[in-house]
């Protein structure tokens, strides 16, 4: 069987170096690393020993919420920055009303919620610490509507006690950095996913393929890939980078449903390097595992939305039901591989909507909700209870609360994959 490969992407454009110095940068940034502004939120961008940022996470959150069940959600998110090599952390907290109408114990409560002894809790399932320390809290930001403050800097020259005004973050340096990469936040969530636009006759045309496919194959799931399967595969490759025409994604997406090996090898077309991974999916008792392994491994993958991203919305954009559910779900597993962690959320989000049985959409959430990205973003040993291979005790967050100050000094630095949206949605 011959295969044509996708086109490789063009190579990044180079990205100036952005360095978060002080509390208007990280305020600056924030909407950049997850792709969005955020509101009643609490975030957690993650810094490797380097300084440079790792995951960043955000989580629903209210000002409202006591104490007890703040300190959980901070262990968790504290738990996936750990994981993922990070031995420092900022933390911002979002609410919707104005920093001076907050109850007066209420930056105590937070900083003993964030800043309090953090043995992390266990494995999921379990009720026990497991003895690793969270990740040193560099700074802990409250933003309200229009004024931020930080709750561990005491230079009223840096942080007055009215807090500083929201509106000029967006003049600062840092956003000014992120705008020369090329980076522009949507307005929240859900608008980083845009739905393609496509002709009431090309979503007919789709449709009709599709009902045509179900009534010739059934609903069954088929392990097996059969010949017409691998004529729909080639078909796909044939069609890339501009995508397939409508009859073929009625016809594909409903295939997808059946045949979830062909929807994997379609996949696996779609990422730098793929092919050979595509191929090994569709042969006979595949054993694809190390092929996709290798293939996952390739910081390559940080791209790889770039060729399917407008080709999968468009695909969703003619389908429905069962076959959107599963475009979808697809959609968002190669938005976990390119690392783009909060467009993921939405798009499983959506296609658990439709199908609340779609498998690949609920995996994509698992993973994601334990922090758990795809190789490349995880390339190294893993953390131990000391840090990066477990050697070294750490100290306890707010054992070292002079060292927010030093820790915009050290000057962290964004690299250029990690502007593109967190691990948490």
């Amino acid at each position: 069987m011959t295969s044509r490969a996708v086109p490789a992407p063009p190579p990044d454009d180079p990205a100036p170096e952005v360095r978060l110095r002080d509390p208007a940068g990280v305020v600056a940034a924030v909407p950049y690393l997850l792709g969005f502004a955020p509101r009643r939120s609490l975030v957690v961008v993650g810094l490797d020993r380097q300084r440079s940022v790792g995951p960043t996470m955000r989580v629903d959150w209210s000002p409202d919420r006591p104490v007890g069940t703040t300190r959980p959600v901070w262990q968790q998110l504290a738990r996936v920055a750990v994981r993922n090599d990070c031995t420092a952390a900022l933390v911002v907290v979002y609410v919707d009303t104005p920093l001076l109408d907050l109850p007066a114990a209420w930056d105590d409560d937070l900083r003993e919620a964030v800043l309090g002894p953090c043995d992390l809790p266990g494995p999921a399932g379990s009720l026990e610490p497991d003895g690793t320390a969270g990740p040193d809290v560099l700074d802990l930001l409250v933003v309200g509507p229009d004024r931020f403050r930080s709750l561990l800097c005491g230079d009223p020259s840096c942080c007055p006690g009215e807090g500083t005004a929201v509106a000029g973050t967006s003049s600062h340096p840092v956003a000014a950095g992120f705008v020369l990469a090329g980076r522009s936040p949507a307005p929240d969530r859900e608008a980083l996913v845009v739905e393609a636009v496509v002709t009431s006759r090309d979503r007919l045309r789709a449709r009709d393929a599709a009902r045509a496919a179900r009534t010739t194959s059934g609903r069954g799931s088929r392990p097996e890939v059969g010949s017409a399967d691998l004529d729909l595969f080639e078909r796909w490759a044939g069609s890339l980078p501009d995508g397939p025409d409508p009859e073929l994604a009625g016809t594909l997406a409903a295939a997808w449903v059946t045949a979830p090996r062909l929807r994997d090898a379609c996949l696996a077309l779609l990422l730098p390097g793929g092919r050979d991974c595509a191929l090994a999916v569709l042969a006979p008792h595949a054993q694809a595992g190390s092929a996709l392994g290798r293939v996952l491994a390739d910081p390559a993958c940080s791209r790889a939305t770039r060729v399917g991203t407008p080709v999968l919305r468009r695909l969703a954009a003619l389908t429905e039901g069962p076959e959107r559910a599963t475009v979808l779900a697809a959609h968002a597993w190669l938005c976990w591989v390119a690392g783009e962690g909060t467009a993921a959320v939405v798009l499983a989000e959506r296609s658990l909507d439709l199908d609340p049985a779609q498998s690949l959409a609920r995996l994509v959430l698992q993973c994601l909700g334990h922090g758990l990205g795809a190789a490349w973003t995880t390339a190294g040993p893993r953390p131990g209870p000391g840090g990066r291979g477990g050697s070294g005790a750490r100290g306890r967050p707010g054992e070292r609360r002079v060292d927010a100050r030093r820790g915009y000094q050290d000057g962290p630095r964004p690299a250029p994959r990690d502007m593109s949206g967190g691990w948490w949605g």
